[in-house]
């Protein structure tokens, strides 16, 4: 089984870069494509033919609608690949899938967060480890998804 691709969409050297993050959770090094940098999603699939992607966090925003980021949510969503968007990286999925990004109205949201999982969510081996259906997570962001795209829950 081939491992994970982190797809990095920003930097923040002061605590280590985003990549790093996951690579301490997960206990393991992992192919990481630059795509904030110019470095294409589709060359890291082709390189690397990961099992599943992690977009992770960014200091930007999605409401900037640069390039390459409307490049990178397409190109995302055109793969057959599991995805995991974390803050940016959802937004960035919930941008191309059809939703919108806007800055959050009640200003920056900070510290522990419930995520409910869907009945997909619970299956999901990416949440094996949750006891139910809710798990608590660390948030900070400005941006939020409003409306969401079609489908979503």
């Amino acid at each position: 089984m081939a491992g994970l691709l982190i797809v990095q969409t920003g930097t923040t050297r002061l605590h280590g870069d985003y990549p790093a993050w996951f690579e301490r959770a997960l206990g393991r090094s992992m192919p990481v494509v630059s795509a904030h940098q110019g470095e294409k999603l589709r060359d890291g699939l082709d390189r690397f033919r990961p099992s599943g992607i992690i977009v992770t966090g960014s200091p930007l925003s999605v409401t900037e609608k640069a390039p390459w980021m409307l490049e990178l949510g397409d190109d995302l969503l055109r793969s057959d690949i599991p995805v995991l968007g974390v803050c940016f990286g959802h937004q960035l999925l919930a941008r191309a899938a059809g939703g919108e990004v806007v800055v959050n109205p009640r200003g920056r949201e900070i510290g522990t967060v419930t995520v409910k999982l869907t009945p997909a969510g619970r299956r999901d081996p990416l949440f094996a480890w949750a006891s139910g259906a809710e798990i608590e997570v660390q948030a900070t962001h400005l941006d939020a998804v409003d409306p969401l795209p079609p489908g979503a829950t």
